[in-house]
């Protein structure tokens, strides 16, 4: 078989993901390619095999080269996302801090915009933190939709998965929707909520930048407030386009 190279990528097709959708692509196509083949051996005897024909087709599928090129794309579609700079292996972390970014980056920006101004790396310490508040606080299965989104979209779309699938999802709208219908339920203007998510948020923000005491990288009650009322009170019904950022 001659040699093949790995394929040079544009914008247009690079694999944004990586991840065991790829390998789920892998077994979907060997499954749909093994089936083909049965079914046309099945043929060939007359429309019926006997268990003992059976095993002897897939013992001889097992030492096939036959199926070598689905393993060479599966390979391919890894190569090429680990050269893309959107390339980000499957992590419930990653994906649940994307989607809070996703559906709450204008109010972040706009509710904290000082802070990210002073140092970049903050917005990510803060996705952090909001998250791990959101499974506390606000959505205990929050990763449980994620990931529920992941394998339903893996084996719908397999290879071919991006995050735009993950974002429209039913499971993680509805998930977000929760979210923020718990922060409506919940007194978003009561100074105890406030103060329990100021603190929260604040741990994360000392322990990534190793403060102790005051500092203006620190959030405040005024802005914690704005920020839990803004989010309490946004309309999700239409899907802003997305930007990738997983890092």
């Amino acid at each position: 078989m001659a040699k093949r190279d790995i394929s040079k990528t544009g914008k247009s097709d690079i694999w944004p993901m990586v991840g065991p959708h790829i390998c789920n692509q892998t077994g979907k196509d060997l499954i749909d390619l093994m089936a083909r083949s049965l079914i046309n051996h099945c043929t060939k005897n007359g429309g019926t095999l006997n268990r003992q024909e059976i095993t002897n087709f897939f013992a001889r599928a097992s030492k096939s080269s036959r199926f070598f090129d689905v393993y060479y794309d599966s390979y391919e579609k890894c190569m090429r996302s680990c050269k893309s700079h959107n390339f980000v292996v499957f992590n419930k972390n990653l994906y649940g801090k994307f989607i809070i970014d996703h559906y709450f980056n204008p109010i972040i920006t706009h509710c904290f915009d000082n802070k990210i101004r002073r140092s970049g790396k903050w917005i990510n310490v803060f996705l952090f933190g909001f998250l791990e508040f959101t499974r506390k606080y606000l959505h205990r299965d929050f990763d449980l939709a994620v990931s529920k989104a992941y394998k339903t979209n893996s084996s719908r779309h397999g290879g071919k998965l991006t995050i735009t699938h993950i974002i429209s999802d039913e499971n993680v709208v509805n998930a977000v929707k929760y979210l923020i219908g718990s922060l409506g339920r919940t007194a978003t203007n009561d100074s105890e909520m406030t103060r329990l998510f100021c603190n929260f948020i604040d741990s994360y923000i000392c322990k990534y930048y190793n403060l102790t005491g005051p500092d203006m990288l620190k959030i405040n009650e005024v802005e914690g407030a704005s920020f839990l009322v803004r989010v309490a009170n946004l309309n999700i019904g239409k899907a802003r386009k997305h930007r990738l950022r997983l890092h």
